[in-house]
């Protein structure tokens, strides 16, 4: 009976000392697991970053090369339409060479003309010249003093809003602490700790950085003494701060982005009254009917050119338009 004791009692430390080696070898497995898991979500993430930077490069050359493309037709357009011109002129003259039956008189009477009218075109322009001066003077001030006033408007408003998140932030952290005291205070299993790891890692691979740096924080007060859940806070709490700045720095040039043409229309608001005002003169073989259009502070410049041989152009803020367009937009 002594021997079947000691049997038995060997028996079950040979047991023991057996699930003792294999449950040391299945964590030893467990930590290797972990371990490759975390090397190979490193590896995604460095290529996601160097994906996103070459993403960035190629964005930035499609701009430059859109800006290029953009300014080669500007300047295509004009010289099509100095060409224009130039074959305008030129039929122009060859119309009035072709005018054998016009007398040396009238051809004289016409020059005097035209020279006055050329003349008098010049001195228009020049009053012109001078009004739209001290026109884009006063809305230069007015401007000035209204993005002033705009900025420190975006001051104050943005100096609140720094207050507000900051209490909130501070209300959060708090709430974030005692969150995880209250986890480092209970016991886990490993088990345990693994399902917050694999759920913090399922959502840092969908891209959840918020929910994903809780898990991670949750799984390092289970387990202070792993670096894997620490380094992931680190990962991610930089990830977010950099796209915190780039998100405030796509809101600032957004605020700050004004219209070229922003100056010409303020002019033109400042100096029109509200609806349409028209203007008409003639000058040499062709007359000219400007419309001004003034709604909200913001004014528009149409232009009719109409020649004495039929043709007509139409003009929108010097940029050329149809009649259709040139109708609908200056009915009063």
């Amino acid at each position: 009976l002594a021997e079947d004791l000691e049997a038995k009692r060997l028996a079950d430390e040979q047991a023991a000392e057996d699930s003792r080696t294999k449950a040391e070898v299945e964590e030893k497995r467990l930590a290797e697991d972990l371990e490759a898991k975390r090397l190979a979500d490193e590896q995604t993430a460095e290529e996601s970053r160097l994906k996103a930077e070459s993403e960035e490069e190629i964005l930035a050359e499609e701009l430059e090369a859109k800006q290029l493309a953009d300014e080669q037709a500007a300047e295509e357009s004009l010289l099509a339409k100095e060409s224009a011109d130039k074959a305008e002129l030129e039929r122009l003259a060859k119309e009035v060479a072709n005018q054998t039956a016009q007398s040396e008189q009238d051809r004289l009477l016409n020059e005097q003309k035209e020279a006055k009218e050329a003349q008098e075109e010049e001195e228009r322009l020049a009053k012109s010249a001078a009004e739209n001066a001290e026109a884009n003077r006063l809305a230069k001030v007015a401007e000035n003093k209204r993005e002033a006033d705009r900025l420190a408007a975006i001051k104050a408003a943005q100096e609140i809003a720094r207050a507000r998140s900051a209490e909130a932030e501070a209300e959060a952290e708090a709430e974030r602490l005692a969150r995880l005291d209250k986890i480092s205070s209970e016991q886990f299993s490993l088990s345990e700790y693994r399902d917050v790891i694999d759920r913090a890692d399922l959502h840092y691979n969908f891209k959840k950085y918020e929910a994903a740096l809780t898990e991670y924080e949750n799984a390092l007060a289970m387990r202070p003494d792993q670096d894997y859940p620490q380094e992931r806070v680190d990962l991610i709490r930089k990830m977010l701060g950099i796209q915190a700045e780039r998100e405030s720095l796509s809101k600032e040039k957004k605020e700050n982005y004004q219209s070229p043409n922003e100056e010409f229309k303020n002019a033109i608001a400042q100096k029109y009254p509200d609806g349409v005002t028209e203007e008409i003169e003639t000058s040499g073989n062709k007359t000219i009917t400007m419309r001004y259009v003034v709604k909200a502070n913001r004014g528009d410049a149409y232009k009719m050119i109409k020649h004495n041989w039929g043709g007509k152009f139409f003009f929108k803020n010097e940029q050329q338009i149809t009649e259709l367009i040139w109708e609908k937009e200056t009915e009063d």
